[in-house]
Parts: C-alpha cells; sequence; structure tokens
C-alpha cells in the first residue's frame, strides 16, 4: 500500500497491466469487445502501443497481445470495487466535499486499487497453497527457508506490490495450484474429479501467459528421480489415458475462450 499512496510507481493500471485489464471495463462495463469505448473514454481515441493493444491494419480492428485469464482472476475484485465505486456516488445537487464520488469507467481509484489488491491476494494465496504442499515433504524450517527466498530472493515481492496487475503473481498462484493438484492426482489418477481439476489449472495457466505452458511438463514428469522411474510413469499414464484425455480437453474448452474473443 505503501508503494501506491506515496506515488513510487503510479497507478496500479500500467504498462502491460492496461492491456491484461482492458477486458474488464470493456466487456463488463461497454459490452464492447472492439475496446473501441475505452479506447475512446480512456485514452483520447486511440489506445497506445504500450498497452500491447494495437490496431491491426488489415482489419483497423484493435488486437490485444494479451490474452484474458488475467482479467478472469481479477473479475471478483473489479465487481467489488464497481459496487464499491456506485455506493458512494454523491447524490446530486448535494455533498460537493465527497472525495470518493469517481466515475464508474473501470480506470478510478476504487478500481485501482481493487487490480492491485488483486495481485497482491494472488501472491499471498500462491505462498499458502505452496506452503501446505511443501509442509507433506519437508521439515518446517525447510519450508520457512523456501517461502522466504521465493518472496525476498525473486522478483515475487515486487510483482506482488509495486506491479501486481501485471500477470507474474496470477502466475504464481496457478504455478502453486498446479504442484499441489498433480501431488493430488497422482495419489489417485483414476479419480476424473481430480483430472478434471488439474486440467483446470492447466487452462488457466494458458489463459493467464501462454508461454507458461511449460510448466505443465510437470505432470508428466512428476516423481521421475532417476532413469527407472521413466518406465514406471510411462505404464502410469498410458494405464490412465481417460484421466488424460479429461484434462487436455478441459484445458482446450478453457484456452477456447481466449480463441473465441
Amino acid at each position: 500500500m505503501f508503494t501506491y499512496f506515496e506515488g513510487c510507481f503510479g497507478s496500479p493500471i500500467r504498462a502491460d497491466g492496461a492491456g491484461y485489464y482492458i477486458y474488464l471495463p470493456s466487456y463488463v462495463l461497454h459490452g464492447d469487445p472492439s475496446f473501441k469505448r475505452v479506447a475512446d473514454q480512456q485514452y483520447g481515441g486511440q489506445i497506445p502501443g504500450w498497452t500491447g493493444v494495437s490496431l491491426y491494419a488489415a482489419t483497423d480492428r484493435y488486437l490485444n497481445r494479451y490474452s484474458a485469464g488475467v482479467a478472469i482472476m481479477m473479475l471478483p475484485f473489479f465487481l467489488v470495487a464497481h459496487v464499491l465505486t456506485w455506493l458512494f456516488q454523491s447524490p446530486p445537487g448535494g455533498f460537493d466535499w465527497w472525495r470518493f464520488n469517481h466515475a464508474m469507467d473501470g480506470y478510478t481509484l476504487f478500481y485501482q486499487h481493487a487490480a492491485g489488491l488483486a495481485g497482491l491476494f494472488y501472491m499471498v494465496a500462491g505462498l499458502g497453497i505452496l506452503k501446505k504442499s511443501l509442509e507433506r515433504m519437508f521439515t518446517p524450517g525447510v519450508v520457512l527457508a523456501t517461502l522466504s527466498a521465493l518472496l525476498m530472493g525473486t522478483n515475487l515481492l515486487h510483482y506482488g506490490s509495486g506491479e501486481s496487475v501485471l500477470s507474474h503473481p496470477y502466475s504464481f498462484f496457478l504455478f502453486a495450484v498446479l504442484l499441489c493438484a498433480t501431488d493430488s492426482w497422482h495419489e489417485d489418477p483414476g479419480s476424473w474429479r481430480r483430472a478434471a481439476a488439474l486440467g483446470l489449472v492447466a487452462g488457466m495457466i494458458a489463459l493467464v501467459r501462454l508461454p507458461n505452458v511449460v510448466v505443465l511438463m510437470l505432470i508428466p514428469l512428476y516423481g521421475i528421480a532417476r532413469w527407472p522411474d521413466v518406465p514406471r510413469k510411462a505404464r502410469l499414464l498410458g494405464s490412465h489415458i481417460g484421466q488424460l484425455a479429461l484434462m487436455v480437453g478441459v484445458a482446450a474448452l478453457l484456452f477456447g475462450l481466449q480463441v473465441a474473443l
């Protein structure tokens, strides 16, 4: 909160985060998949290229290089911000001093900080889920050291606070869930429910940031520590083709939302 209230970084919705976020005001508030309403109201008629949203010359329509996964995960926070902005509207003709009388355009104070807090929430939630997974295999001291190193020794703290509208804290949360869900499925590989849950996580990882699909290699490689583990793992996967097909189907269905957009 200090980083934003002291103006260390500027508004939460900025840089690449503007491209991840633009789906929410465009679709939820304006019902406009073309992004032109936001272009007119927020950017004076032309969305700047630094947002990742640019005009495609062949059609003269806006194309967003960023996918909609972050916006989907941010949606509950956006809706709370929208309700708060509506509740704090001043009655006509009165309360001119009311400092929270902001436009319901998706970019004023409550929307800005709801977007920033969403990333912070997912960072903390990711640490909590990872803690639960690690506690099953390691001592409390090792778990604490690992979480501390991740938070303070990488870019995680920065992206969870200073640039929390970018995809990184959301990806971190999903990676933690992936580790937990992969472990859970391997405990009961015949479970259709666990297979569907793992497919859901995989689809969201792709929907948040497509290059991150590389982490899905965790699923077939999980539990392989030495060469004799490879044929054993191959037999396990081969004997549960149905569950694997369900994973792929659920993930593809979820990522199909981006294809539809």
